[in-house]
């Protein structure tokens, strides 16, 4: 597979992943479809006003999650999600979130106080973003 061929491709499944669709079986004149990763989060999650779970039926989503309404994100949000992914027997890693989500994480207070010592000449680094959370583990962003 050419290079070009396969960053397509990464491209292709990176966006069925991220989609917050229901799987479908296809059809004669349709293609078959997964369901995005948003769909199998039933619990360990914050939903705002008017969010909604997806349904879950034999281990398949049948129903795809509505958001609620944005909200701006708080650190104490992202414990109690963590907190309870991890009460109920998980250990999470990584948090995948939207930019706008992201951009908030990238404001919580201990960011701020972040540096990386400059020793070398040249241009020095300014922290703006969180990559790694420290909480029940280590979450990467």
């Amino acid at each position: 597979m050419a290079e070009g061929n396969a960053k397509e491709l990464k491209r292709d499944l990176e966006f069925a992943v991220t989609q917050n669709a229901v799987a479908h079986s296809g059809g004669s004149a349709t293609a078959r479809t997964m369901a995005g990763m948003e769909t199998w989060i039933a619990s360990n999650k914050s939903n705002n006003t008017g969010g909604t779970t997806p349904t879950i039926s034999s281990g398949t989503p049948t129903t795809a999650p509505t958001d609620g309404t944005q909200r701006a994100v708080t650190e104490s949000m992202l414990t109690a999600v963590v907190k309870s992914a991890w009460d109920a027997g998980g250990e999470p890693s990584m948090v995948s979130v939207g930019s706008f989500i992201k951009q908030g994480m990238s404001n919580f207070a201990g960011v701020a106080t972040q540096y990386r010592d400059n020793n070398q000449k040249g241009a020095g680094v300014i922290i703006g973003a969180m990559d790694i959370y420290v909480n029940f583990g280590v979450l990467r962003a």
